[in-house]
């Protein structure tokens, strides 16, 4: 197989109900794929938030390089305002099915994707649009050093990164922050897909002090486990448990969980159901519970529709979000 038809089949991302990621091959061995996300939002928490929004959420272009036994990734994302640097990582080929993988990437925990077209639906589980009830309990990409492996069913990763919780790339250079990062995932049972993980912290992250810069995502030891089940016709179900330590002195215990189920009417038009809830309770206390209803339309290979709206509570007040979203895949 040549190089160009490699590439080719590296790139091109399809997931089912959600959107298909297509590629551009530029040479041989350079490949260019992306988004563009646009939305119209509400959200009303209680009587303290309320918030309405028409933007350009998110523009997203990435370069793949593919050789022999290296490849390399660079992400780069925009909100229309200004342009980031969201991953750049070289993974080396070692054979026997391990590789090894150092940059700025993505974290290996957590079921829900990190970018809108790998989503059932516009939100995320944990989090609603308004920043100061975000509780997913780590940091989307870090900077560090990956070490993968798989073999037959069973797969896994480990990763020292900078710090678990601060996507910045950067733990100011106290070597307490380093984090560590584990997961393993068995596809052995027929229509599942089972994987457990884990975050450490070094013992230094977790204070007073560096809470307020990490704001809601300083937790210690995190432990993740999620299931996706996928043997009914045009349904897919999935379930994911979090458990976690968070405040300032880490003398807070958080648990939460989220149900989904993704079915495709036919090839163009799909909806999901979605339940989660987050409680967090010891030196401080949070309680929030969502439940999302969202229909989505395939206009064409590269144009997805969505639709979403999320009910719930978060501490007692009553929280509802609205928003009609458009993604562009290329």
């Amino acid at each position: 197989m040549n190089k160009k038809k490699l590439i080719q089949m590296m790139l091109a991302v399809t997931l089912p109900g959600v959107a298909t990621f297509g590629t551009i091959s530029i040479t041989d061995n350079l490949g260019v794929r992306g988004f563009v996300q646009g939305s119209y939002e509400t959200t009303e928490i209680g009587t303290t938030t309320d918030t309405e929004s028409l933007d350009m959420n998110w523009a997203d272009v990435d370069f793949l390089f593919s050789s022999e036994k290296v490849g390399a990734e660079v992400h780069l994302k925009s909100d229309g305002s200004t342009v980031d640097l969201e991953q750049a990582f070289l993974t080396y080929d070692l054979g026997g099915g391990l590789n090894v993988t150092g940059g700025k990437y993505l974290s290996l925990l957590g079921y829900e994707g990190d970018e809108p077209y790998k989503l059932y639906q516009r939100s995320m589980a944990y989090k609603w649009a308004d920043g100061a009830n975000n509780k997913i309990p780590f940091a989307a990409y870090h900077q560090g050093v990956k070490i993968a492996f798989s073999s037959g069913d069973l797969s896994g990763a480990i990763s020292v990164v900078d710090d678990v919780y601060n996507s910045g790339g950067s733990n100011d250079g106290d070597s307490k922050d380093v984090g560590f990062e584990a997961q393993i995932k068995y596809t052995g049972l027929e229509n599942f897909t089972i994987a457990i993980g884990t975050a450490q912290s070094g013992s230094g992250d977790v204070t007073a002090a560096t809470t307020a810069a990490k704001g809601n995502n300083t937790t210690d030891d995190y432990y993740n486990f999620w299931v996706e089940y996928g043997g009914i016709d045009s349904l897919i179900l999935g379930a994911e448990y979090n458990s976690y330590k968070a405040g300032a002195t880490g003398g807070t215990d958080g648990d939460s969980w989220m149900l989904m189920g993704n079915y495709s009417v036919n090839e163009k038009l799909g909806v999901t159901l979605r339940l989660s809830e987050v409680e967090e309770k010891g030196t401080t206390t949070y309680e929030a519970d969502k439940f999302t209803i969202s229909p989505s339309y395939s206009f064409s290979d590269s144009l997805l529709g969505r639709i979403e709206y999320s009910t719930g509570e978060i501490d007692g007040d009553d929280a509802d979000y609205f928003s009609i979203e458009a993604l562009f895949t290329f």
